[in-house]
């Protein structure tokens, strides 16, 4: 008996060892992708493979430490891989030792590292990452955290009609418009100017009624509301930078701003 509480007490201490370093989530790469998509934190990928020293040592001294853990759990959605199931990978093939991919939720790369780290210089390489992060998000449109109700309030106070991306996270169509076209410089001083703009996820539940209203089923749609949330122009697919701008012209015409 006095055996088995020691292994008790003993496993318990382990889990709390662990509990203070970086959580890992669960799930597949699109389920990755959407969290990151739906906290607005970029996605940290820990590739290591069992038996490889530096891999070893950063788990045992630095991925489980308290202070990285702190850290890494509040700025970043983090998803650990051993490069022995490359299946999980978002690329072909994965790399030797252990490494450190940084993306967004659109899978574009924002930085990467490897080799072994101590606490500090881990911490260091994240907040770069954080404000490499922060000039990203300030080019292109500016999307606003708020779903559709809360941002016709705010359209009621400023005049302003409502854009909304449709999206859905693994269509490669949605990642070019995203990268090409969604954060073009041109395309965000104009839609910043004369829009309030947010996100939809096409495949998010709660989102189906709302979608259905606009006759939308599938991503790659761009819808603009007035203030009462009334449809004034819908537009879809692969655009260019005028093309999208144009559309949006479109729409304040038909608004009466324009």
């Amino acid at each position: 008996m006095r055996g088995l509480l020691l292994i008790v007490c003993f496993l318990g201490i382990a889990i709390q060892g662990i509990s203070q370093g970086i959580v890992f989530r669960n799930g597949s790469f699109q389920d990755i992708l959407r969290m990151s998509m739906r906290e607005g934190k970029p996605i940290f990928i820990h590739i290591s493979k069992a038996g490889d020293k530096e891999g070893d040592l950063m788990e045992k001294n630095v991925i489980y430490n308290k202070k990285v853990g702190d850290f890494f759990n509040a700025n970043f959605i983090s998803f650990h891989v051993d490069a022995d199931k490359q299946e999980v990978l978002p690329y072909k093939q994965a790399p030797e030792g252990v490494h450190y991919w940084f993306l967004n939720e659109w899978v574009e790369w924002i930085d990467r590292a490897e080799g072994y780290k101590d606490v500090k210089d881990f911490i260091a390489l994240g907040k770069a990452i954080l404000d490499k992060c922060q000039k990203r998000e300030l080019l292109g449109i500016q999307f606003q955290n708020k779903n559709l109700e809360e941002v016709l309030k705010v359209a009621r106070k400023e005049k302003k009609p409502v854009f909304i991306d449709v999206y859905k996270i693994d269509d490669g169509m949605c990642r070019t418009m995203e990268k090409r076209v969604i954060r073009d410089e041109k395309v965000g001083e104009f839609f910043n100017a004369h829009f309030l703009s947010i996100r939809v996820d096409v495949d998010k539940e709660e989102n189906v009624a709302v979608l259905k209203k606009y006759g939308v089923s599938k991503g790659m749609y761009y819808l603009f509301l007035n203030e009462d949330g009334e449809l004034i122009h819908k537009t879809f697919g692969i655009m260019d930078t005028g093309d999208l701008i144009f559309e949006g012209k479109k729409a304040l015409e038909k608004y009466g701003k324009l």
